[in-house]
């Protein structure tokens, strides 16, 4: 670990100590003459947990051998993170025979290293893909947060987990080995051939009812599977899914606790005593009325012996959004203490609301003792929040709101209405969707239990849409109502069916007062192209083309969506992404017309234009003016002639 610190700081009062799980592994003098250092540990292996564990940063620090103000700016270390890093030699177990492993060790989010699972599929019709992207889903949204890399083929991977789905024949041809018994039941976990630190999945059945099933109970992840090594399902029964659910997604005009969001009771002690925050989502397409507030009911108790000062400060996405004064000497306690927060506030996706409370000593001053022992403030996690009214409606294309929580795909969060269309049948277009899926899910935490899959358009062309492979592949009725129609019309670009596939470029043209000007996308080996557009099929459905030149840098493509730097460049409606630097590059851009989805009524319909066009707006109003004082003027003049004339 590399750190730097003050060079104000007094060596024998200063300490930068570090601590594992409450156990102290070292303690270093913070040096003024020497502010730049480093410590290497070696961590015993006992102090580590069968869980998260907590490596804690303490500094001590003073600049004098008296009385040192601690809010003082000299007052300061910092840890270098990108020279800071941890080394952990592990081996792998061996993965017990019980499908109750599948959640507890197989797909857990704490696993070191890259995860990938390999779908090894009978065949790839739309049915067992349909299999495959519900199971990847059950996987992804075991690891919560966890990137996976899913690959698909029709035999076992070395070296990593499998999930086989088929028949049990089939089962028995990947295996090879026909002195192993097939297992009793069509959802069970064995042993890699020659690896026990690796799982086989099998989810089968001799019929597609019946590999449904199995599929479904392995993906949902309140079912608890069984202790045992497999287990005959013989039916299941989903809950009822509604628009606009999924994980952490909050509904207007209902209140819900602050454990229901994930925050539970916290004690904040002492002059630092830190933060707490909790996350909720609203929909991608959320307009929110500002003239509807959010409305908090906190309860709270606080200790005597506070000063007036002390309080609890509520930041709402990183703006400030209330306070509770902690001013009573004595010590007190509120229930149902109520903030209002302008919906202003509020944004569409994940909101993020923080709790600061700052507490200050009755008692305070220069070499006086200060008790702190008395600073203690709880939050209750029975305190609530009230999400106001939100209409829905949403300006398109919007990449950003795809890679909120898939909208529109997941508009209804089980993917019914959206339908999957693969270019060709290659492991690796069909690899790259399950991996597009399945992040999407993480995200939005409900399973694709509707979503279709087919390789000809025209039967679900009603359906929100999700082209994936090869760009001179993808059917050509699709390309015409995208943004790289264009390419299409261009003579001097040539049909883009004939271009080789190491260099296709798209050139956008306008022709605007004898001025030609040319934008060019070239999608060559190491790119992939993502665009959304309105689909040309049915007004209001959207279509989602994920395309590069070919299998492997579409495969490559699918797995750098992963990458949280790849995510955060999803903006506009047509992006480039870069696969071929250390990290991946994304560079977007405006290609393609507008469209939107919902409704916007009432005064929430103007408040809408009000904000989105405020410059035109004020400009229209002025000239409003203008003319409104000219009318006036003229009737006046006309009126005072008139007058004069009569007289």
């Amino acid at each position: 670990m590399s750190y730097v610190n003050s060079t104000a700081l007094l060596p024998e009062r200063s300490k930068l100590s570090v601590r594992l799980n409450d156990h102290v592994l070292a303690q270093v003098t913070l040096q003024p003459r020497s502010p730049e250092g480093t410590i290497d540990l070696n961590v015993p292996a006992k102090l580590l947990l069968n869980k998260y564990n907590d490596l804690e940063l303490y500094a001590t620090q003073n600049y004098t051998t008296e009385c040192s103000d601690p809010t003082a700016p000299e007052l300061w270390t910092n840890i270098e993170l990108n020279d800071s890093y941890i080394e952990i030699e592990y081996a792998l177990k061996v993965v017990p025979l019980r499908l109750s492993s599948v959640a507890n060790l197989l797909f857990d989010p704490k696993m070191f290293g890259p995860n990938a699972v390999n779908m090894v599929l009978e065949n790839q019709t739309p049915e067992l893909l349909h299999l495959a992207a519900v199971a990847a889903s059950g996987v992804a949204l075991r690891f919560e947060y966890r990137p996976v890399q899913f690959s698909v083929s029709g035999e076992l991977l070395k070296g990593t987990d499998n999930i086989v789905i088929g028949s049990t024949k089939f089962l028995s041809d990947v295996m090879g080995d026909r002195s192993i018994p097939a297992p009793p039941a069509h959802l069970a976990v064995l042993h890699m051939p020659g690896d026990r630190e690796h799982a086989l999945i099998y989810i089968g059945g001799e019929s597609e009812d019946v590999m449904l099933k199995n599929a479904q109970a392995f993906a949902t992840l309140s079912y608890p599977l069984p202790d045992a090594g497999y287990a005959h399902i013989k039916d299941i029964i989903l809950p009822s899914v509604s628009q606009y659910q999924g994980k952490n997604m909050v509904l207007q005009n209902t209140s819900y606790t602050f454990k229901d969001l994930g925050l539970h009771s916290r004690t904040f002690r002492g002059i630092n005593p830190g933060s707490s925050a909790m996350a909720f989502r609203l929909p991608a397409d959320a307009m929110i009325k500002e003239n509807e507030n959010t409305v908090l009911s906190i309860h709270l108790v606080y200790s005597a012996g506070l000063r007036g000062d002390s309080a609890l400060n509520m930041v709402l996405n990183g703006k400030f959004a209330g306070s509770i004064p902690l001013n009573d000497e004595k010590g007190s306690r509120y229930q149902g203490y109520t903030i209002q927060i302008p919906g202003s506030l509020l944004k569409s996706g994940y909101n993020t609301l923080s709790f600061d409370p700052v507490l200050s000593p009755l008692k305070s001053g220069e070499c006086i003792y200060i008790q702190t022992e008395n600073l203690i403030v709880t939050l209750y996690d029975d305190s609530e929040i009230k999400i106001p009214s939100v209409q829905h409606w949403i300006e398109m294309p919007s990449l950003g709101a795809f890679m909120k929580d898939g909208f529109p795909f997941t508009k209804w969060p089980d993917w019914r209405d959206t339908t999957v269309m693969l270019a060709d049948r290659a492991a690796e277009t069909a690899a790259s969707a399950l991996n597009l899926i399945a992040m999407i899910s993480q995200k939005s935490g409900v399973q694709p239990f509707g979503i279709n899959f087919t390789y000809e358009v025209d039967s679900k062309a009603g359906n929100d849409l999700i082209i994936i492979g090869p760009l001179h592949k993808v059917p050509e009725n699709i390309l015409q109502g995208s943004p790289l129609a264009s390419a299409l019309r261009n003579p001097w670009n040539g049909h883009l069916r004939d271009m080789s596939s190491r260099d296709m470029t798209v050139k956008k043209e306008t022709d605007e007062r004898n001025v030609r000007i040319g934008t060019k996308i070239v999608i060559e080996e190491g790119r992939l192209l993502v665009s959304e557009f309105e689909s040309p099929f049915k007004s209001e459905r959207s279509v989602l083309l994920v395309a590069a030149n070919g299998g492997r840098s579409l495969m490559r493509g699918a797995i750098a969506l992963w990458e949280p730097v790849v995510q955060s460049g999803f903006t506009h409606d047509m992006l480039l992404v870069d696969l071929e630097a250390a990290d991946p590059r994304v560079y977007s851009q405006e290609a393609g017309e507008k469209y939107s989805i919902g409704e916007v009524r009432g005064v929430n319909k103007l408040n809408y234009f009000l904000h989105k066009y405020f410059r035109e707006t004020i400009v229209v109003l002025i000239i409003c003016i203008i003319l409104l004082a000219w009318v006036v003027y003229a009737l006046l003049k006309r009126h005072r002639q008139n007058r004069l004339g009569n007289e």
